[in-house]
């Protein structure tokens, strides 16, 4: 008895995100309380403009230079990732309003809970708070792996590489000063972008699991509405006061639901367009122009092809997961005890309540693409539609296919174009072979971002928001209504 009271007093699930507001308030965008604000405001500047602004212009410089197909694909992939993270972090600045406000409404579920002190909403709740803890941890060591990986290629390297290929205007190859600056630089900054990544990532699903643990709660609570009262009078009334409470936590549930989908509708498309062209750049890189002695490189393209898929996945299983269990809720309404009840503004409200919870919980990214488990399906699946495989929406993908395979054969003629100019080319390279060579990493890259962009349509049209419908199984309820 004493652990669920010490549980009831230190109910606190916004702790869920607790890391996340840590590495924000690091990194300058949310100013923690007794920081002077035009101090921490200098912070912020100074940080970003150093490493949230600067250090992705480094790469874009270098990517613009590039006149090998080899360090292209390398310099995309890295270039596509941090600018996408960027565009993520940047989004969080813009809705901290929005975060702030879901804090406030955590609290009033959290008081809730606290009131009625039930054992299953409680470890309901505790899970959703562990999970997305865990879920911060899992993408932190992630992070580390891909920024010790880089730092071992670079000592493993014969000659002097940089952690990420970049452009800074100074000879660093010859300058043991230029190359200790620049190097502590990016370790610098690739460890503020690493810690700035792994919130970015984890951030959506840790609310997707706060909003499905309140859900799992709510649906509990539900499931107790009319019964364990003795006398009839007094059960209908309190039955009713129950039925109220419930309401009033829906209400809230919703309105969370509409902010985290507001949050996360910018973030879950970037990351969705920066996970197809990571994919086709990586393996553009593997089947045409990676080289076999640089195994270093080719693992840490791995780690990028592997976490922006595991980044897609995340999003779209706890999407999912929130939806499944706003069905249960919607299922826990029918399942209460409504049926001796005799207040007729009890079924009235309950069947307002049924015409809401029947329409299933989504997240849509960009407000088209919901975050489910069909939709990482789709992504699964589309690739192998050129070679013969069969999908539901076989007539509607079919000249997408087409569109992928015509890519495919692009690429390989662009590839070996380019392998040929480089064996023309001798130390005296002419104007005309450079500007030739130049020219054919441009077309690559055009055709490595059309690709991509043909795979991201392929989820626009093979995804579709999924809507509910009132069903008629509240009929049932007209049949005892008065």
């Amino acid at each position: 008895m004493q652990n669920v009271e010490e549980n009831k007093l230190q109910l606190d699930t916004h702790t869920a995100v607790a890391y996340h507001w840590r590495v924000w308030q690091l990194t300058g965008l949310i100013r923690p309380s007794g920081i002077p604000k035009r101090l921490y405001r200098s912070y912020s500047i100074g940080l970003n403009l150093l490493v949230t602004l600067l250090f992705p212009l480094s790469l874009l410089a270098r990517l613009i230079l590039t006149r090998s197909m080899k360090e292209m694909c390398e310099n995309l992939t890295i270039t596509i990732t941090d600018m996408a993270a960027n565009l993520k972090f940047g989004n969080v600045y813009l809705v901290r309003h929005h975060l702030r406000e879901i804090r406030t409404l955590i609290q009033q579920l959290d008081r809730r809970a606290q009131v009625i002190g039930d054992r299953e909403e409680l470890r309901a709740l505790d899970w959703a708070v562990t999970t997305a803890r865990n879920t911060f941890r899992t993408f932190a060591w992630i992070f580390v792996c891909g920024t010790t990986l880089s730092c071992v290629r670079v000592a493993l390297a014969r000659s002097r590489q940089l952690l990420y290929p970049a452009w800074f205007g100074i000879d660093w190859r010859s300058s043991d000063e230029a190359y200790v600056g620049i190097y502590a630089y990016q370790l610098f900054a690739l460890i503020v972008q690493a810690v700035q990544n792994c919130a970015n990532d984890s951030y959506p699903p840790a609310y997707l699991c706060l909003l499905t643990g309140h859900m799992r709660a709510l649906e509990l609570r539900v499931g107790r509405i009319g019964r364990g009262c003795d006398c009839d009078c007094l059960n209908d009334r309190q039955s009713y006061a129950q039925l109220l409470g419930c309401i009033q936590d829906l209400t809230l549930i919703h309105r969370m639901h509409t902010i985290i989908q507001e949050i996360l509708s910018v973030p879950c498309m970037a990351q969705f367009a920066c996970s197809v062209a990571v994919q086709c750049t990586v393996a553009m890189h593997f089947l045409y122009v990676a080289d076999a002695d640089d195994r270093l490189a080719m693992i840490l393209s791995v780690i990028f092809f592997v976490a922006v898929t595991l980044e897609v996945f995340v999003i779209c299983y706890f999407g999912d997961q929130m939806r499944t269990q706003s069905e249960a809720l919607c299922h826990a309404f029918y399942a209460c005890n409504w049926v001796e009840q005799q207040l007729p503004r009890f079924r009235r409200d309950l069947l307002f309540t049924l015409a809401r919870a029947q329409r299933p919980s989504l997240i849509l990214a960009g407000s088209y693409i919901p975050l489910t488990l069909e939709t990482f399906k789709e992504v699964r699946t589309a690739p192998s539609l050129p070679f013969g495989g069969v999908s539901d929406s076989r007539s509607r993908s079919l000249k997408f296919s087409h569109l992928k395979g015509h890519a495919f054969r692009l690429l390989r003629l662009y590839a070996a174009a380019e392998s040929q100019v480089r064996r023309m080319c001798t130390n005296q390279e002419t104007e005309g072979l450079k500007e030739k060579r130049a020219q054919i990493c441009s077309h690559s890259c055009t055709i490595c971002i059309l690709y991509a962009s043909f795979y991201l349509f392929i989820y626009l049209q093979t995804s579709s928001p999924q809507g509910g419908s009132l069903s008629l199984s509240s009929a049932c309820l007209f049949e005892r209504g008065e």
